[in-house]
Order: C-alpha cells, then structure tokens, then sequence
C-alpha cells in the first residue's frame, strides 16, 4: 500500500532544527486493518531544494495530548509518549534539479527499513526539520511511505 501525505508548511520563513514542518497528520489507508504492517520505503519530496534531514515521528493514534505547530519546536507531551512508535530518519538526499517553477527539487529518502507497525488505532504523524529548510510555497512538501502487510 503506498500512504501519500502533502505536508502545508509556511512559505518564505525559516525553520530551525527542532520545529515541527506542518503539523500532525493521519496516516491513511489502515482503517479496519490494523495490525500487521510494516513501513519498507519512505520518500520525502522537497519541491523547495532544501538538502535537509528530518525525522518522521509515528504514533499509535493521535497524540492528542501535544499540541503540533509548524515552525514552533516540537516537544511530546507525557500523556503522548505511550503512544510514540519510534521515528524515521529521512537523511539521504538526491537533487532532481534545480527548482524552477515547480519542476526540479530534492527527494529525501529512507531506504531499506523495514519498520514494524503494531497498531492499536490508525497511526499519525510528525515531520520534524534536522536543519533549516526555507520553502518557497505552502505546498512544496510531501510525504510518500510504501508500506506492507505482514502476517504473523
């Protein structure tokens, strides 16, 4: 199955390491399957040409209790951390051009993972900048994962 998340972000402004990019999102696609899955392959597309790493942090459910502001650090509040599966790094760059009116830009990506999914609700997300990306529009990022079942 492949989860395809546009991630809006605030345009013209930087970011700092730390801040949450967007805010949290559903993972779509697990509704009425839950258990069983693992994340093989994940793809950050950055239309912008920012070569900055991020860290996708996943959650059994919504976080909730934490509150998720793009460009405002990000910090999981204790009734949240239960929830917390871990992160994924997106470190890897590959420039697909210079950006120029959309075309061109970086894709970040994360390869040869193999991230088991044992769900108790529908899983969400947050992108977290490991550097400080500017963007050129709200929406120059998004998110795609290739995620599989497994059977136990």
């Amino acid at each position: 199955m492949r989860i395809n998340v546009n991630i809006a972000v605030t345009a013209a402004s930087a970011y700092s390491a730390g801040h949450a990019v967007g805010t949290k999102f559903l993972l779509p696609g697990f509704t009425g399957q839950l258990d069983g899955w693992a994340i093989v392959d994940g793809v950050l597309l950055d239309k912008a040409g920012n070569a900055v790493s991020y860290d996708l942090a996943l959650f059994d459910g919504d976080p909730s209790g934490t509150t998720v502001t793009d460009r405002t650090a990000f910090v999981v509040k204790d009734a949240d951390r239960a929830k917390s599966l871990g992160h994924l790094p997106f470190a890897t760059s590959c420039s697909l051009g210079t950006p120029s009116g959309g075309d061109g830009g970086i894709s970040i990506s994360t390869t040869g993972i193999y991230k088991r999914l044992d769900l108790s609700a529908v899983p969400w997300g947050v992108l977290i900048a490991r550097g400080a990306p500017t963007f050129g529009t709200t929406s120059d990022l998004s998110l795609k994962l290739i995620v599989e079942k497994v059977w136990a």
